[in-house]
């Protein structure tokens, strides 16, 4: 259980840094990569992509703190509704 936190923890720091550089530092995240320094009209979208990376990461952190228990809440979030009617998640009932 403990590495799972560790693990949920990490991957949750990672997505808000990776967020935040989105967010204040397009062009050098974009550079660093490979990337060739886009029009100005694409940093609205990137901004949204850096939005998702640091909630999704915010989300992980929570979850990190007890992963058993928020089982059900992580089937809910990170699969899509028609996945989750599928596997027969979607009819459980939220801790």
């Amino acid at each position: 259980m403990k590495k799972m936190t560790y693990l949920l923890t990490v991957i949750g720091a990672i997505q808000i840094i990776l967020g935040i550089f989105y967010l204040f530092f397009p062009e050098f995240i974009l550079k660093s990569i490979g990337h060739s320094i886009p029009q100005a009209n694409i940093y609205y979208p990137l901004a949204m992509l850096a939005a998702r990376f640091i909630a999704y990461g915010i989300a992980l952190i929570y979850i990190a703190k007890e992963p058993l228990n928020l089982e059900t809440a992580v089937e809910q979030g990170f699969c899509g509704k028609s996945e989750c009617e599928r596997q027969g998640t979607a009819s459980r009932q939220w801790p």
